[in-house]
């Protein structure tokens, strides 16, 4: 009698712990798939990439009336004009990388779309069979809810004016991009790598010093 209750209750223990088990399995499984879920579908990030858009365009918008105000002065001092012309340089990069940044969350959406295809009922407004749908309907057309579908929308529209805003301003900016660009090289060039070539003359890398000189008559000036 005591063999079979022992028997009893390990086995009753065994069927908790297995019960237990799984039940942490299928918690870390469901809070890892909502921490992913939550990191790829833009409609959890539209309130911040709002938020980003609006604040760089203000602050586009008033380093470009900058330019223009420098534009139309003859004798600008050096250091402001030096001191817009690298603001605008700042902006320019910032809008590519806004729009690198918010088509890389479009594709990650879709891939994590695209593996988890629809797999529900067929919707109250269809009458066609789950059987007919294509495989492009599963992950697209049935496979976004109305928020998820407004969100994207929302922010195609907001990749499309930052990439209007910038294409508009191109012949403006140019030359203020081509100035900044060449002080930033030559200030590499003159600083930078000259200590970098000063410091393998010292060691004797002979390999890293040809190298390395080869770089200023392409790039330095004298």
């Amino acid at each position: 009698m005591d063999v079979c209750l022992m028997h009893a209750c390990l086995s009753t223990g065994l069927l908790a712990f297995v019960m237990n088990l799984n039940s942490s399995i299928l918690l870390a499984n469901a809070l890892t798939y909502s921490t992913y879920q939550r990191h790829y579908l833009i409609v959890n990030h539209i309130g911040a990439i709002r938020a980003e858009h609006d604040d760089f365009t203000i602050r586009f918008a008033l380093s470009m009336n900058q330019l223009v105000l420098l534009k139309s002065i003859e004798s600008a001092d050096t250091e402001w004009c030096k001191e817009v012309k690298g603001n605008m340089y700042d902006m320019i990069v910032e809008g590519f990388q806004l729009l690198s940044r918010w088509t890389g969350r479009i594709w990650e959406q879709c891939a994590w779309k695209f593996s988890r295809p629809w797999k529900d009922s067929v919707p109250t407004e269809s009458h066609e069979m789950s059987a007919s749908f294509s495989d492009y309907e599963k992950v697209v057309r049935y496979n976004y809810s109305a928020e998820e579908r407004k969100a994207l929308v929302e922010l195609v529209s907001y990749i499309k004016s930052i990439g209007s805003m910038l294409q508009r301003c191109d012949t403006l900016v140019a030359d203020a991009l081509w100035e900044t660009i060449h002080t930033e090289v030559q200030d590499f060039v003159q600083n930078t790598l000259a200590s970098m070539l000063r410091t393998t003359f010292r060691k004797k890398k002979d390999l890293s010093r040809f190298g390395l000189g080869g770089v200023f008559p392409r790039l330095g000036e004298t």
